[in-house]
């Protein structure tokens, strides 16, 4: 069990950082800010998304592939939940598709962000801004945003530490 005190973290975080370094894993990765433009699943939802004729709904939940999976309205027992999660996406995705939440006028807004732009090495600062613009943009047009925790990957102990440093975070804001 990886201690609360975050040395054990920050050890991690080094040798991840290493690996990097040795094994060149980074070379081949895509700019963080376009990635979510490279997926081909992001573009078909977000078509989609724009031809919906739908105007209004109670609850909106925005997130990666954990919130695209779940049929919300069944498992809440509510009618007008609509799902705006897109497998892969990350921080800067949800937030060149805000739009698509605002067009329905919900007021309440789930969010479910963040392990994804942790697989793509962004910083939790960067990641962090990220998330505050997204409720920043959802308080702007009324809408209450309910912040869910970021999932922890258990296989990589380094994303683990980011995403209870990010979690840290919201939980403050």
């Amino acid at each position: 069990i990886w201690g609360d005190d975050g040395g054990d973290c920050r050890t991690m975080k080094k040798i991840l950082l290493l690996m990097v370094v040795c094994f060149g894993i980074s070379r081949g990765q895509t700019a963080y800010d376009s990635l979510y433009l490279k997926s081909l699943v992001y573009r078909n939802l977000t078509a989609t998304f724009a031809m919906s004729k739908l105007e209004s709904t109670d609850i909106v939940f925005l997130g990666n592939s954990i919130t695209f999976g779940g049929n919300w309205a069944e498992l809440l027992g509510r009618e007008r939940i609509v799902n705006r999660g897109i497998g892969g996406d990350n921080t800067v995705g949800m937030l060149h598709r805000m739009q698509y939440v605002y067009q329905l006028k919900p007021k309440l807004c789930f969010i479910m962000a963040g392990i994804n732009d942790i697989y793509a090495d962004a910083s939790v600062e960067l990641i962090f801004q990220n998330y505050v613009k997204i409720i920043d943009t959802l308080r702007a047009h009324s809408i209450i945003p309910v912040i869910q925790s970021t999932l922890q990957e258990i296989a990589w102990q380094a994303f683990t530490c980011n995403a209870l440093e990010l979690n840290q975070k919201l939980k403050k804001r």
